[in-house]
């Protein structure tokens, strides 16, 4: 995945109540903004502090493992 600063396009349908859909649009005027925009700032905003997974959190440590169990695994996908 690219960690640039470009965009992607992602065209979503919401379902909001007739207030939220009203602020959003005060909010996107009081911006100069088009509501689009506003949505797009508030979803970057959300994950701006979230990171993603690394690949020492995708790894499954057991407590413990036969060498029956490790010999399976290498089976299934022999490193290098």
């Amino acid at each position: 995945m690219s960690h640039s600063n470009e965009l992607v396009s992602l065209h979503a349908a919401l379902s909001v109540r007739p207030e939220t859909i009203h602020l959003l649009v005060e909010m996107a005027q009081e911006m100069g903004a088009s509501i689009d925009e506003v949505l797009s700032a508030i979803a970057e905003d959300a994950v701006a502090d979230l990171e993603p997974p690394s690949l020492a959190q995708q790894v499954l440590i057991p407590a413990s493992c036969s060498t029956a169990d490790l010999m399976a695994v290498q089976k299934q996908a022999p490193l290098g």
